[in-house]
């Protein structure tokens, strides 16, 4: 039977009409049915600026109406913009971070602010969901993203969350957090991704709070093919994994660690 989806954008829109055509046909086509929301982080007085502290690109245009512009005939149900997020009263919560980061204190809260910006977005763009009964699978999605394989997921079957696996970031980095398939009645996950990323007041690192929080929900590792612009030009080492199946015929393949 054919599933629905609720597609979530979450964070910064960031190479949205770069990136458009790509995801339309190897994401969003091969969906069937599915509506789009989006909650970004946005103030006009962006322009100009540098769109992440990895990237030299700068946002030249308004990202935010590139987005309306093309993701409206799309099934777009709800576009939310709010200012960046605040999150001082937590900050003061960070003592440290776990040492194999080897981050300073300020560093560390740096990044503790970058991670939690990320998983509340990406729990709080579900928020603008009217009716979570409407949907079998929530999409959570970025606009950098860059999927080199057109996915099937029309009629996907599956119980437990899906992962991008994020070995194409670093051989240490097994868990990514830019592209998850979560059954609806599974949303308890991104809620407690929302929590934030510190044990004992220390930051740990973003792939070991993913897989602390997913393995009860039994996440799954997929190679989807796909790539972000700062982890583009790593090919798996298919050595270090048992793969289940070479079958890309929908598009992805599981990958057991």
């Amino acid at each position: 039977m054919t599933k629905k989806f609720a597609v979530c954008f979450s964070g910064y829109p960031r190479f949205v009409r770069k990136q458009f055509d790509s995801i339309k046909k190897n994401i969003l086509d091969g969906l069937g049915d599915y509506d789009i929301y989006a909650n970004f982080q946005w103030t006009d007085d962006w322009k100009d600026k540098q769109i992440h502290h990895e990237y030299k690109d700068k946002f030249e245009v308004n990202e935010l109406e590139e987005f309306r512009e093309l993701y409206t005939p799309l099934n777009l149900k709800k576009l939310n913009t709010i200012q960046p997020y605040n999150f001082d009263d937590l900050l003061g919560n960070v003592t440290g971070a776990d040492p194999t980061m080897g981050l300073t204190i300020d560093q560390a809260k740096d990044v503790f602010y970058r991670m939690k910006c990320q998983f509340q977005g990406m729990y709080d763009v579900t928020q603008l969901i009217d009716n979570l009964d409407d949907y079998d699978y929530i999409i959570r999605m970025r606009t950098d993203l860059i999927p080199l394989s057109e996915l099937d997921l029309k009629n996907l079957e599956t119980d437990v969350t899906m992962n991008q696996d994020g070995f194409v970031a670093g051989p240490d980095r097994p868990w990514s957090d830019w592209f998850f398939i979560v059954p609806v009645k599974q949303i308890k996950f991104l809620e407690e991704l929302a929590a934030g990323p510190l044990v004992n007041g220390e930051v740990i690192h973003t792939h070991t709070f993913i897989q602390g929080i997913g393995t009860p929900y039994g996440i799954e590792h997929y190679e989807f093919n796909m790539r972000t612009p700062t982890a583009r030009g790593v090919e798996l080492d298919r050595e270090n994994y048992h793969v289940f199946s070479e079958n890309y015929t929908d598009g992805y393949t599981i990958i057991k660690r």
